[in-house]
């Protein structure tokens, strides 16, 4: 006998359809490949609080660090007859260090030095200044004059401290040190540095 023919093509199967169909037969159940599913849930943020505490503690200890190389180590100087003061006196063809003083203060200069304070051009007392403001503004002038005497008592001093009042303002302080500095070409006091009450 000879097959019967339905008119119909005959079929070819597939490797996978083969094989599903010999499961199906046997009662196996197929796994099917299904695509990874995205989970959803909560972002987990405990890592990146962790990074940016450890950031923020290492930010803080850098600046710490950083601070403390800016500072400047300085020693106060020693003061009258303690232990630790230097009492001896200069050898006599010396002349004491004049350690020149001035103050910028609201009615004027006060000039001063390691013995005393110069008493004002027309004699004033010792509460007023040295060198008075002209015309509500400061004699830098002057202070050049008075400071080119003194240069000529004390030709080796270099050095001048400049004591600014509360009040003054900037301007006034830079004229003041560029008087105190050089008179021309001549060099007064060039090592000029800040000092305070």
């Amino acid at each position: 006998m000879e097959p019967r023919t339905t008119g119909e093509t005959p079929r070819v199967e597939s490797g996978q359809e083969a094989l599903d169909a010999e499961n199906l037969i046997r009662g196996r159940r197929t796994r099917k490949a299904h695509p990874p599913e995205m989970e959803v849930g909560e972002l987990n943020i405990v890592p990146y609080l962790d990074i940016v505490t450890n950031l923020v503690m290492f930010l803080l200890q850098a600046s710490a660090t950083a601070v403390a190389l800016g500072e400047i180590a300085t020693k106060l100087p020693a003061t009258g007859g303690g232990p630790t003061g230097d009492t001896t006196p200069p050898p006599p063809d010396q002349k004491p260090p004049l350690r020149l003083t001035i103050v910028i203060g609201e009615k004027g200069y006060t000039v001063a030095g390691a013995e005393a304070v110069l008493q004002g051009a027309g004699g004033g007392t010792a509460e007023g200044p040295t060198l008075g403001k002209v015309n509500n503004e400061y004699d830098f002038i002057g202070l050049t004059k008075l400071l080119v005497n003194v240069k000529k008592a004390f030709p080796k001093e270099t050095q001048a401290f400049v004591v600014p009042e509360d009040q003054v303002t900037y301007g006034s302080i830079v004229s003041t040190m560029d008087a105190m500095r050089e008179n021309g070409p001549d060099l007064l006091f060039p090592d000029v540095m800040f000092a305070g009450f």
